[in-house]
């Protein structure tokens, strides 16, 4: 089951480089647990999705 843990930005950002940093903490303000996550970013029709480990 794949569930949306933490949602990064939502709109549209200016071109150019950006940095996403993620505290490991849910939505809710929660704390994640050690593990694998997902990640999906879309932009101009490309879609990139990618796997990364949480480590505390």
């Amino acid at each position: 089951m794949i569930k949306l843990v933490k949602n990064l930005y939502s709109d549209t950002l200016d071109a150019g480089e950006h940095t996403a940093t993620w505290d490991g903490r849910t939505d809710e303000g929660s704390e994640t647990q050690n593990g694998v996550y997902f990640y999906h970013i879309q932009s101009k029709g490309q879609t990139i999705s990618g796997k990364m480990v949480l480590i505390k």
